[in-house]
């Protein structure tokens, strides 16, 4: 175990990724954190692996989408559904940002946190809980752009998934997106999924 000082940028996320560790395991070893979101600029912090040096934060693509940066972040605060009756408060203020309003962390909550991005970086979201709901919504684009809003088909017709492109390849593209492995992650998805790509309008 060794002593790690709290630097602009960290979080705990952030940290247990970049040690291959888990955000769970490093509040182990600091028992006065209660919240993963509470760390701050010069506090010390009790790390696993002492005779490993941290990592240095990776860099950040220029003119990276606000929305997208938040996204970033709530991936690196660790925002996932809690076990047993339990709901994540984090996941129910993500859903209150859609007409739904849902009070727990088990409805599909993929469209609500892009909303929430959205509404936290000065945009209005769709508005709704259905990942589909995006196909009406800003302008379409007819290439991937980072940070766009790519929509994708999941099972009934009805249904779907939405999620922020991180990157893309020539099979995949890798969405930072919610209620994926029942957290907020990057994840890669079958281009012949696609539905749409979508950008807020005057963006």
């Amino acid at each position: 175990m060794a002593v790690y000082v709290v630097r602009a940028g960290d979080t705990l996320g952030g940290l247990a990724s970049r040690l291959g560790t888990t955000v769970e395991a490093i509040m182990a070893l600091n028992g006065h954190i209660a919240n993963p979101r509470a760390v701050r600029v010069g506090m010390p912090l009790n790390l696993p692996d002492a005779g490993r040096p941290v990592p240095p934060l990776a860099e950040r693509p220029a003119g990276e989408a606000p929305w997208l940066e938040i996204a970033r972040r709530e991936m690196e605060s660790a925002a996932r559904e809690l076990p047993d009756e339990r709901h994540n408060p984090r996941i129910i203020e993500y859903e209150q940002s859609t007409a739904l309003r849902a009070t727990d962390d088990e409805t599909p909550w993929c469209s609500a946190f892009a909303n929430w991005c959205l509404l936290q970086a000065g945009l209005a979201g769709s508005g709704s809980a259905a990942a589909r709901s995006w196909l009406g919504w800003g302008e379409p684009l007819d290439e991937p752009r980072r940070g766009c809003i790519v929509v994708l088909s999941r099972g009934e017709p009805w249904q779907g998934h939405v999620g922020f492109l991180d990157q893309c390849d020539e099979s995949r593209f890798h969405l930072l997106g919610a209620n994926q492995g029942d957290r907020v992650s990057v994840r890669g998805f079958n281009r012949c999924r696609l539905l749409g790509l979508r950008w807020p309008k005057g963006a």
